[in-house]
């Protein structure tokens, strides 16, 4: 080669040498100063548990942002696109062209440039599914703004570009869930909780490989858990829970592949605060059975199967692996079987609870085992035998074992919980003494009734200061009240019912100043209801029924002006109830039957405008029943649930000696259910007001002195009870609505000027017209018969449908084979 031919060629290189090296020294500003103006700062880990919890779920790992630092920019090839760039299609589909991995820095500002149009194009897509949300929320998320994406809300990119996390929870979301979000390959965190999507989960998330949390609790999602979601052999945190009856389908094998998870919530609202004892929210519905599989994800310390009600099965023993479990529930479902003993290898466990599923069985003794046990919940199944014999729960602070059929003597680890503010051990078989040592729990809820816990009430249980709710009853404990119970100043409940106890209710429950419901029930209680219980300044619920007091009932009482339900009959109370200051209390229930209460009846009562339930039956009152003048009582009569009973509007003044008329202003009382008002001395004529009393089912007016003609209005009720018999009623009875179909019981014996096809006696004579003389013959009592009640109640009705009935088929089917076979000969 010539030698000016080289020199040329040389200074060439040289030329082209320095312009490549200036190329490469600016080239990384500008490309920072093109970042400037991203969203850097963008809070990177949208955390999803308390930070109380320090940590236990999000790991420390990031993905390198070392990788995209300047040596990145520097050095094209390190981009991570060097395979392929990324072309964006609004329809979501993307396509990939390979790229030359020795291109320069215009190249890759131009990938850059591709690529943060593709993950916006993908947001934007994403946003096209939604329909609502919270105002303004997303409304920075528009085309004209593509360049900014990593500034939009909820959005986080990394030093790239890239989209690491997308938190939208809490904004009113509706619409889909679609796939689009498939197409952010960075994405670490997808935070969807808390809105109200409703499609089904896309299986092309399965494909978001660097995803480490997933969380889209609470909202409506629909059909199952799709397989796919198992790729995610990243994931840390998988949270489905609260989306509802759609959600419903099963939980698949595939979930066992997620080696690094360490909280799977299928389950209710995110419950790790054990002071949380009710769940909120809506839970799912999955059903078919636990996979084996997920006895693999050996990170767990979060595993929530709450409330879904059709999962089945037993509960695997696999999952006794999972070692590094604190909160394990089981609850609200259908599991059957036993307890596999491998749960008592979860000796880290805090929560565990089996309780409303079908469980059997004795309970392991590994899990004694579980030491660190906060909250243990057993409750709502069938199992058996004794309670596990353990003094190593020193941390339990609940204790639920309720509705099982348990035997043995008093739990005796529960002495060794200081912690215990819950104990509920009802409704099981335990037996024997209350042991002593009860009294140094600081329980401030002890249920223990529905057993057979017999001998005293422990005098030590006066020293549970913190004592919120005691229930005892339901049991066979005898002795008299324990007079220390009085030191129990806060506690709400006390219910002692449906014992043996005897003796005299202690004057120094009048100490029990926040006490709102007194249950001394169904005992053998003697003596005066002291009135020191006027001190009971909370007192709404006083229940002293089924007792053998005697007495009348102190005044003191109108000091208890939230009194609101006062139930005692079945005692041998007596005196007058006219110095009781109705009106002044919060009265709905007053129930005073089977006493020996006289004296005129307590007018006041019709000022007592909560009043729902009333019944002074088998008394002594006397007096006229006054016309309702100023009448309150009732106007909005509804079913109230107190506990398991049900009470619905109730006037019952039967089997006293009230006198005159029965009040016309009776028909006021729409909401009436229940009206007995036979056995006294009423006269006059049956108000035909009493039509008007929509609501009512049952209507007794029996033995009085009433008079005059059955009144058409009551036809048009739907009474499943009627009974006007033993009166001196007379005139036809009303053949309308429902009043065809009576039976004699409803107004035979007595009554003898009625007549009607009813009772057999047609109204073709003078015999039956009212000539205003009453009949002087005696009249034979009657007990009440089931054919007194029809409208789907009445035995005989259905006794006489059902023989009508069958004989009617039989009968036909008989003349049917007989007419196609009567040519032939007919053998048997």
């Amino acid at each position: 080669m010539a030698p000016g031919h080289l020199i040329i060629l040389l200074a060439c290189f040289l030329l082209g040498s320095s312009a490549t090296a200036c190329m490469r020294e600016n080239w990384p500003s500008k490309a920072s100063r093109s970042l400037s103006h991203q969203s850097t700062s963008a809070e990177s880990e949208k955390t999803f548990i308390q930070s109380s919890l320090e940590g236990h779920l999000l790991s420390d790992e990031r993905l390198r942002e070392a990788e995209f630092k300047e040596k990145d920019l520097d050095h094209p090839d390190h981009l991570g696109f060097h395979a392929s760039k990324i072309h964006p299609i609004r329809d979501g589909f993307f396509h990939y062209h390979e790229t030359d991995s020795r291109s320069h820095g215009f190249s890759h500002s131009l990938s850059l440039l591709e690529v943060s149009s593709g993950e916006a194009d993908a947001l934007l897509a994403f946003k096209d599914g939604i329909g609502k949300y919270s105002e303004g929320a997303l409304d920075d998320w528009t085309p004209g703004k593509r360049s900014e994406y990593c500034s939009w809300t909820g959005v986080t990119c990394n030093s790239q570009l890239h989209v690491t996390a997308l938190n939208l929870s809490s904004l009113d979301l509706t619409g889909s869930l679609g796939p689009s979000l498939c197409h952010l390959t960075y994405l670490e965190e997808l935070h969807l909780n808390l809105n109200f999507l409703q499609s089904e989960i896309p299986p092309e998330l399965g494909r978001l490989s660097r995803l480490r949390i997933l969380n889209l609790e609470e909202n409506f999602l629909q059909g199952s858990i799709p397989k796919e979601l198992g790729n995610l052999t990243g994931l840390q945190i998988l949270n489905l829970g609260s989306q509802g009856r759609g959600f419903n389908g099963t939980i698949p094998e595939e979930l066992g592949q997620l080696s690094e998870l360490q909280f799977l919530n299928l389950g209710g609202v995110y419950n790790w605060d054990t002071e949380k004892v009710n769940y909120t929210g809506s839970v799912n519905q999955l059903r078919g059975t636990i996979p084996r599989s997920l006895g693999n994800c050996t990170k767990l310390w979060y595993l929530d199967f709450y409330g879904n009600k059709y999962l089945t099965g037993v509960i695997p023993e696999e999952l006794g692996k999972l070692i590094h479990l604190e909160y394990l529930s089981f609850r609200g479902n259908s599991f059957t079987g036993a307890v596999p003993h491998q749960l008592g290898n979860l000796t880290r466990c805090k929560y565990l609870s089996f309780g409303l599923n079908k469980l059997q069985g004795h309970l392991p003794v590994g899990l004694a085992n579980l030491t660190r046990l906060n909250v243990l919940d057993v409750g709502f199944n069938f199992f058996t035998g004794n309670f596990i014999s353990s003094t190593s729960w020193s941390e339990l602070s609940r204790f639920y074992a309720y509705n099982n059929s348990f035997t043995g003597p008093f739990p005796e680890l529960v002495l060794f919980s200081p912690k215990l503010v819950t104990l509920d051990l009802s409704n099981n078989n335990f037996s024997g003494n209350l042991p002593a040592d009860l009294g140094r729990l600081s329980s401030a809820k002890l249920f223990l009734y529905g057993n057979k816990f017999d001998g005293v009430i422990p005098e030590e249980l006066g020293d549970l200061k913190n004592l919120y709710w005691l229930w005892l009853n339901d049991n066979k404990l005898t002795g008299k009240i324990p007079a220390s119970l009085a030191n129990l100043q806060n506690v709400y409940e006390m219910n002692l019912g449906d014992n043996n106890l005897t003796g005299s209710i202690p004057c120094q429950f009048g100490n029990l100043t926040r006490t709102w419901f007194l249950g001394l029930y169904r005992n053998h209680l003697i003596g005066e209801i002291p009135p020191d219980l006027g001190n009971m300044s909370e007192l709404k619920y006083l229940y002293l029924f089924k007792n053998n007091l005697t007495g009348s009932i102190p005044v003191t009482l109108n000091n208890c002006s939230e009194l609101g339900a006062i139930r005692l009959s079945h005692n041998s109370l007596r005196g007058p109830l006219t110095h009781i200051n109705f009106p002044a209390l919060e009265l709905f229930i007053l129930s005073a039957s089977g006493n020996k209460f006289s004296g005129l009846f307590p007018i006041t009562l019709w000022n007592s405008s909560q009043l729902e339930w009333l019944d002074l039956s088998n008394n002594h009152l006397s007096g006229v029943l006054p016309q309702f003048v100023v009448l309150n009582i009732w106007r909005r009569l509804q079913v109230l649930s107190l506990g398991s009973n049900y009470f619905s509007a109730l006037l019952d003044v039967s089997s006293n000696q009230l006198t005159g008329e029965i009040p016309a202003d009776l028909g006021t009382l729409h909401g009436l259910k229940y009206l007995f008002m036979d056995d006294n001395n009423f006269e006059g004529t049956i108000p035909t007001e009493l039509g008007e009393i929509a609501d009512l089912l049952e209507l007794d007016l029996s033995r009085n002195q009433l008079s005059g003609p059955i009144p058409v209005s009551l036809s048009k009720l739907r009474l499943s009870y009627l009974n006007l018999s033993l009166n001196q009623l007379s005139g036809p009875i009303p053949v309308a609505n429902s009043f065809s179909t009576r039976y004699s019981e409803s107004f035979l014996p007595g009554n003898p000027k009625l007549c009607g096809d009813s009772i057999y006696k047609p109204c073709e004579t003078s015999a039956f017209i009212d000539d205003g003389e009453l009949d002087p013959s005696p009249v034979t009592q009657q007990t009440k018969s089931w054919s007194l009640y029809f409208h789907g109640i009445s035995m005989t009705a259905f006794a006489i449908g059902a023989s009508v009935g069958f004989s009617t088929v039989i009968g036909l089917v008989f003349i049917s084979k007989t007419w196609n076979h009567l040519p032939c000969s007919i053998s048997v």
